[in-house]
């Protein structure tokens, strides 16, 4: 096992990780949001979208996102957002 960094894209929200990871947690680096995740870093393990949705402090979140597991909170300057996991292949 390894841990891994991947951007969150912030158009979509959705990042290719190998099936099975495991997000650890999210951060900022530079001026991108990340998440880190326990991966199995063998390359014939299959790989999948997973939709990772974050959310300004006091913006209102999708009926379809709410209840999605919480990852945790991001700082970007005066900006703070909230970053969820909505599962492989976008469903949690």
């Amino acid at each position: 096992m390894q841990i891994w960094k991947f951007n969150i894209p912030v158009y979509d929200f959705l990042v290719k990780m190998p099936i099975g990871a495991r997000i650890l947690s999210s951060g900022v680096q530079g001026d991108e949001i990340m998440v880190w995740a326990l991966v199995d870093p063998d390359p014939s393990v299959e790989e999948v979208i997973r939709r990772l949705p974050v959310y300004g402090t006091g913006h209102e979140i999708a009926k379809s996102d709410q209840g999605l597991p919480f990852i945790s909170t991001v700082f970007m300057g005066p900006l703070v957002f909230h970053v969820f996991d909505g599962g492989e292949n976008g469903s949690s």
